[in-house]
């Protein structure tokens, strides 16, 4: 199933929910892609990763993954907005 095709599916079936347009599904596609391994992993080396991407918001991990293309990197951007409480603005200034 094609992602046009996927999005206007959910908007027809559900017109209540939002988030679900193509672009925020290539979004998601490419976080679950990229953090994958992160997410499935239950090693315990891995639970400070698995808290930084449940730490920040959707539309911070949309920024990073646009502007950021190492995932390490990336980590430590989200370490930083974890922890000095960045809003989006700032972290794109950041950036």
């Amino acid at each position: 199933m094609s992602i046009p095709r996927l999005s206007k599916d959910i908007h027809n079936e559900l017109p209540e929910i939002k988030g679900f347009s193509e672009r925020n599904i290539g979004y998601m596609i490419r976080f679950a892609r990229e953090y994958g391994t992160s997410i499935l992993q239950q090693a315990v080396a891995k639970l400070p990763e698995q808290a930084l991407l449940a730490g920040i918001p959707w539309g911070h991990h949309c920024l990073l993954i646009e502007k950021i293309k190492d995932v390490p990197v990336r980590f430590w951007y989200m370490e930083q907005t974890a922890t000095n409480g960045w809003n989006r603005d700032t972290l794109a200034a950041m950036l």
